[in-house]
């Protein structure tokens, strides 16, 4: 991933040039991965990673991982504090507190936090969007813009890593409709057309916005929008 990273990074900085992002060198024997496969996988993660290795210098050698694994490790922290922040929100802060001590102390967890750069930025990437959309819910019939723009960097974040967190999008629209059809004080707001036309526009905006964010950071899809988001989604699927 972290080869795959700078091959993304060089298609950028050679304005789409640079096409070495559909087989970069891994260093790995011929039949040891497939050139069909590394550019279905997003780069969210792999952004900041090569771009702090580079700011800094440590692009080259053992330095580069390290920084990589001081990263990962940041993002798992984000996955416990949005965990614990979850747990808040629904039940109290003893619950929150359980919450982050039974996470750190879950050996796989804990494992995969130390190397594992992939899972733990997309877990942290799905907690936070869960903890942006509870909100969001809450916050209904008027969630602010801050708080949209919030929800629409964590989702795209997310899905820029992995596919599948596309999912978030279709949990925001279901339980956006399910508030609104089972809680009658909440449906006669919706009686005003303003309220409805708001919730619309920023519905939609988050929608565009994710889809948008994925497209321009995905060198892949980037290059054909239309043919190559569905040919992904499908094979991920």
């Amino acid at each position: 991933m972290n080869a795959y990273g700078k091959a993304n990074y060089a298609f950028y900085l050679s304005g789409g040039d640079d096409e070495s992002y559909r087989r970069p060198d891994l260093g790995l024997p011929e039949h040891a991965y497939s050139d069909s496969s590394i550019r279905y996988y997003g780069s969210a993660f792999e952004y900041l990673a090569v771009g702090i290795n580079r700011l800094t210098g440590m692009d080259t050698g053992r330095n580069e991982f390290n920084a990589r694994h001081a990263l990962n490790q940041l993002f798992a922290i984000i996955a416990i504090l949005f965990s614990g922040l979850i747990a808040c929100k629904i039940l109290d802060w003893r619950s929150a507190i359980y919450t982050i001590w039974l996470l750190f102390l879950t050996p796989t967890f804990f494992g995969n936090a130390l190397f594992n750069t992939k899972d733990i930025p997309f877990c942290a990437g799905y907690v936070a969007s869960l903890y942006f959309l509870l909100r969001f819910l809450q916050a209904l019939p008027k969630p602010s813009w801050k708080l949209c723009t919030a929800l629409m960097l964590t989702i795209a974040f997310t899905s820029a890593s992995r596919i599948g967190g596309l999912l978030l999008l279709f949990y925001l629209f279901l339980f956006s409709a399910a508030y609104i059809i089972i809680d009658k004080e909440l449906r006669s707001k919706f009686a005003e057309r303003r309220n409805m036309f708001q919730l619309f526009l920023k519905l939609t905006t988050i929608f565009v916005g994710v889809i948008s964010l994925i497209i321009v950071s995905w060198p892949f899809i980037l290059q054909d929008p239309l043919h190559n988001f569905s040919r992904h989604a499908g094979i991920t699927a």
